[in-house]
């Protein structure tokens, strides 16, 4: 028996199993025959081990990935429900995860991508290690499975072993799991947990009012293989839009003094804070205008020449996000 039930959103509709078990190719067969802008949640056979964990995964296809479902079905610590968040009207990745939250019934609540594959021990690692550090959220990155982007993401200077995160390396939305309180916190305080306003960087803009909050933050070294494929143009425009989603966490930052930066960047370091014109300003420029240098880092050429251009297009988006005519994100646009 199937219960459907409207929600507050009169585009979205939650399907529930009830007295009945679904298999994986009858939550299959179910997801593809549901309308757009649906959510749809699949209850756990398996037994569930406490805490308890929902999962959440926003997509805009229009079924289910079969690798994918796979790989969640074998999840060696399942989640308790799996919701699936439908957004064939893209309203956006904060949208569709705030009306799986909705329906989240678990003491945590994980968030993975459905451009995403998670190993069969990802959600054990993830709990292993908010157990280990008694964390309220934990995230790690991702296994790149383009042979550029993986160039890009090995740039980065990542933990080589579970860490308590105090440096802001967890805030990845296809790699991470909340404690539900935390998240219930943030609605309380802020009048909501994902910002919708937020088109980009959504997920760091959430943890970024976590950690004002005081809660624990730890690093996984799970990885999940990200399907992202991106050509030189579609890399140059996501550039273009990550540099906007930073200008506006940086709105939000000097907008509120109770919210701390991300991540450790130029931006926000610390030197950068104590004194902005000469440790802030000029190194970023002096990258995005003039830089990056290390051509080694990539196996080809025409590769750094599309991250060359990319630091480019997120210089160019970032100031695009600061001008005057730019999104605001005070209370008033909540």
């Amino acid at each position: 028996m199937v219960l459907a039930c409207p929600l507050i959103d009169h585009h979205s509709v939650v399907v529930r199993a009830r007295s009945i078990w679904l298999t994986l190719e009858e939550a299959k067969e179910l997801v593809q025959s549901e309308l757009p802008g649906h959510v749809t949640r699949i209850t756990s056979i398996s037994g569930h081990e406490t805490p308890t964990v929902s999962l959440v995964i926003p997509s805009v296809r229009r079924s289910v990935d079969e690798t994918l479902c796979k790989a969640v079905e074998t999840q060696s610590r399942p989640p308790v429900e799996t919701l699936w968040v439908f957004d064939q009207d893209r309203k956006g990745a904060a949208w569709a995860r705030n009306q799986g939250l909705i329906h989240a019934s678990g003491e945590f609540v994980a968030f993975l991508d459905d451009d995403c594959i998670p190993p069969t021990n990802w959600l054990a690692r993830l709990m292993e290690t908010a157990k280990r550090f008694s964390a309220d959220v934990v995230g790690g990155t991702y296994e790149e499975t383009d042979e550029f982007l993986a160039s890009c993401r090995r740039r980065r200077d990542f933990p080589d072993s579970d860490v308590r995160d105090d440096l802001g390396y967890v805030g990845t939305g296809g790699n991470i799991v909340y404690r539900r309180s935390v998240l219930a916190m943030c609605q309380d305080v802020d009048g909501f947990v994902f910002n919708e306003s937020f088109h980009v960087s959504q997920d760091w803009e959430l943890a970024i009012r976590c950690r004002r909050l005081g809660v624990v933050f730890a690093f996984s070294t799970v990885r999940v293989k990200h399907l992202k494929r991106l050509g030189r143009i579609t890399y140059l425009r996501h550039q273009f839009g990550r540099g906007k989603g930073i200008a506006a966490l940086h709105k939000r930052i000097e907008e509120d003094s109770s919210l701390q930066a991300p991540h450790r960047s130029l931006l926000w370091s610390n030197t950068a804070l104590q004194n902005p014109l000469r440790s802030k300003w000029a190194p970023i420029f002096w990258r995005k205008v003039c830089g990056p240098f290390d051509v080694s880092s990539f196996d080809k050429k025409s590769d750094f020449v599309t991250f060359w251009l990319g630091e480019k297009a997120q210089g160019i988006g970032f100031v695009s996000g600061l001008l005057p005519n730019s999104l605001s994100f005070s209370r008033s646009h909540r």
